[in-house]
């Protein structure tokens, strides 16, 4: 071959090689893109799992909230006819009734599972990783605490109490709850002292529960805003 032939081969080898290399890239980034796509894709459907889990939970948190000021109410009342002097009337009974009861918190955990399945850095919004882990493993577990405490606050104020009250059945899910050794009950003090405790336990559930209802509705927008993000 003479001088000019291996010129041309040396052109036509380098050109090999670079369309090659090309190929390898443009494959590489191909790869790259296909991947990105599908983890924007899946963090996309775990945040919306878990989005519908929160908009369950809100519901609770706020029917709960709802109940818990009637508790409230009721106990304020109950409490303040104890150490009173006036007999007990129909709005007695009715107080009586609604102090003694309680709530359940029921949180959907299913969607946080399943995120902690994939791995939580699949939330790449840091702010919004943060917010999510914080709510289910710190505040969600507080919250629950808060309301075994008052549970069992009100087992113990009930079995104080229940000497001094008819017995009465679940007809129409009411419990009515009416006094018929009176002057008895106004001068027992440990049950007024836990019938006093509970009360404080309720404020402090509904101090928990508006803290808690913030944090998933901010949670909630945190999470609207990413996938929007995401999307455009």
């Amino acid at each position: 071959m003479d001088k000019g032939k291996i010129g041309k081969y040396l052109i036509y080898a380098i050109g090999e090689i670079f369309l090659i290399a090309m190929g390898i890239f443009l494959a590489i980034q191909a790869n790259n893109w296909k991947e990105e796509s599908n983890n924007k894709k899946l963090e996309r459907e775990l945040l919306s799992n878990i989005w519908s889990g929160l908009q369950i939970d809100l519901i609770d948190i706020q029917s709960n909230k709802d109940a818990h000021r009637r508790f409230l109410k009721s106990q304020i009342e109950s409490i303040k006819w104890i150490e009173g002097n006036t007999v007990a009337k129909d709005s007695v009974v009715y107080n009586f009734s609604v102090a003694h009861k309680s709530t359940s918190f029921l949180k959907s955990n299913a969607p946080f599972e399943s995120l902690k399945e994939f791995g939580l850095n699949r939330i790449s919004n840091d702010t919004l990783r943060q917010y999510i882990v914080y709510l289910y493993d710190i505040s969600y577990p507080n919250f629950e605490d808060i309301h075994k405490k008052y549970h069992k606050t009100l087992d113990e104020a009930l079995d104080l109490g229940l000497v001094y009250f008819e017995d009465w059945s679940y007809e129409k899910n009411e419990n009515v709850m009416v006094p018929f050794d009176e002057e008895n009950l106004k001068q027992d003090r440990k049950y007024l002292m836990k019938l006093k405790y509970l009360k404080k336990l309720n404020d402090l559930v509904l101090l928990y529960n508006s803290g808690l209802e913030n944090q998933v509705t901010e949670t909630l927008r945190l999470i609207e805003k990413s996938t929007k993000n995401s999307k455009s």
